[in-house]
């Protein structure tokens, strides 16, 4: 199954190999410079479409702090975003508290270097796990439309 995988400020030394990379594996990639496209980042109360959602993977990069990368993913978690149900960051070193809380919502942790072969083979497990009737929003750099 093809997922759609937004991936936040990879860093520009991973940017082309991370994209590369997921999009030989037959999945559509998006690389988002800021966590604000989202439109859960300012307005929680904003629910995006209840019937469709923006992606199947999230996965936050080096670029972003990695407590401002989890606050991102708790807030949209706590919205009810669907589309962070599946979601990782990627760190070097995940200290004991932001482990916890990486834990705490599900969160994969990406160690680098990355190791392309285990992205894979757990975007192959996400693969299996998305509903295969699910519908994708359309996606514009503002955030999701219904």
């Amino acid at each position: 199954m093809k997922l759609r995988i937004f991936i936040y400020r990879p860093g520009d030394s991973l940017r082309p190999a991370l994209q590369q990379y997921i999009e030989s594996l037959g999945h559509e990639v998006a690389v988002i410079n800021y966590p604000q496209t989202c439109l859960q980042y300012h307005s929680p109360g904003n629910i995006c479409a209840a019937t469709k959602i923006c992606s199947d993977v999230i996965i936050v990069g080096p670029g972003i702090a990695l407590a401002d990368g989890l606050a991102m993913l708790e807030r949209r978690m706590a919205a009810g975003c669907r589309g962070a149900k599946n979601n990782a960051v990627i760190a070097g070193i995940l200290p004991a508290a932001e482990r916890r809380r990486a834990e705490a919502i599900g969160c994969r942790h990406l160690a680098e270097p990355l190791d392309m072969a285990a992205i894979g083979d757990w975007l192959a497990e996400v693969a299996q796990q998305v509903d295969r009737q699910r519908e994708l929003s359309p996606f514009t750099i503002g955030g999701t439309a219904a």
